[in-house]
């Protein structure tokens, strides 16, 4: 797919991927608490300043259980037979606002910071489909924690056509550009109890 070589950047909205079932951890992953609130509201302060507005992906029994006064952004119900997990939470946020790019950020990921968001949005380049970190060790890019452009929408719309609903997988696909962290942590996924005690233990706010 070609795109315009100095295209004009799209508006930047922030998308906390809080979707998810969290089986393995025991727990909703987005109500854990790393720094004095919940994982969700955390995300959500931290890219504020980057993104002309935030919103949380969460199915529709989330937001009401929840009820904390975030804005959240509901999973599409004419998707939710066809795709599930985080694309389905990418794809809804697409559809809802098609002119932004979309700076997402998977809820179980505790080591993203200021720097990790800064880095990325320094690295963007809206003449891709998305610029995305890459995992140091596997040269796999990291779709959870990356900037899609809308562009990406009409892309994804090919492949999942063609039954790929990865979005790792639809990234390896697609045009993008992969920036290694500063910090391999920063992409690194906190997903059981176990870890969840440790991690919080080491990141407790002073």
């Amino acid at each position: 797919m070609k795109l315009d070589n100095h295209p004009t950047q799209a508006p930047l909205y922030g998308l906390v991927l809080a979707g998810g079932q969290s089986s393995r951890m025991g727990q909703d992953k987005s109500s854990l608490q790393y720094f004095g609130k919940t994982q969700r509201q955390h995300l959500v302060d931290l890219l504020a300043p980057f993104c002309k507005e935030v919103w949380v992906s969460a199915r529709a029994e989330q937001a009401q259980l929840w009820n904390d006064g975030l804005p959240y952004l509901i999973d599409d119900a004419d998707w939710s037979d066809r795709l599930k997990g985080p694309i389905l939470g990418i794809y809804s946020a697409m559809l809802r606002f098609p002119e932004a790019a979309w700076l997402v950020v998977a809820c179980d990921l505790p080591f993203v910071d200021d720097r990790a968001l800064g880095d990325l949005c320094a690295a963007r380049d809206a003449s891709q489909l998305a610029t995305a970190y890459q995992s140091p060790e596997e040269g796999l890019p990291e779709p959870l924690i990356a900037i899609w452009e809308p562009a990406a929408r009409v892309f994804i719309d090919q492949v999942i056509a063609n039954g790929l609903r990865c979005p790792r997988k639809i990234l390896m696909q697609a045009q993008a550009k992969l920036v290694v962290p500063y910090d391999a942590l920063v992409i690194s996924n906190i997903n059981y109890a176990a870890e969840y005690e440790a991690v919080k233990n080491k990141l407790k706010p002073s």
